[in-house]
């Protein structure tokens, strides 16, 4: 696997950076009607320093970094929290309610899981588009 250099990475993300700040200006600029000149100097200094010193942005790459994982854990749980909560459940429920069973749990009367598949199933056509 080829190793990214550090530099690349600090100019990827002072421009990343300069990027997403230009646009909280613009869009600033688009809903309030006011030029929001500390965002543009901000963004300029990051985009200058990425194409310029990318070493000065190794330190501020980092809390970037530790902060965007912690924001990714907090999401994670949040989502599939939600998710669970949401569409999983009511499903299950529903399911249940209705008396389904996708997946058998208890093997009664039957020695294997498995499922006896017809004959035409097995067919090079289908093979070849498994989906």
């Amino acid at each position: 696997m080829k190793q990214v250099h550090p530099d690349d990475l600090n100019r990827s993300f002072g421009l990343v950076m300069a990027g997403g700040l230009a646009g909280l200006a613009l869009l600033r600029y688009l809903l309030a009607g006011t030029v929001a000149w500390w965002l543009i100097g901000v963004g300029g200094a990051f985009c200058a320093a990425a194409l310029l010193v990318p070493r000065v942005l190794t330190p501020l790459r980092a809390v970037w970094m530790k902060l965007a994982s912690v924001l990714g854990f907090v999401n994670q749980r949040a989502l599939l929290t939600i998710l669970f909560g949401l569409l999983i459940t009511p499903i299950a429920l529903l399911l249940r309610l209705l008396g389904k069973r996708p997946i058998p749990l208890r093997a009664e009367g039957i020695n294997s899981y498995w499922r006896a598949r017809r004959a035409d199933e097995f067919t090079a056509s289908r093979m070849e588009r498994q989906f």
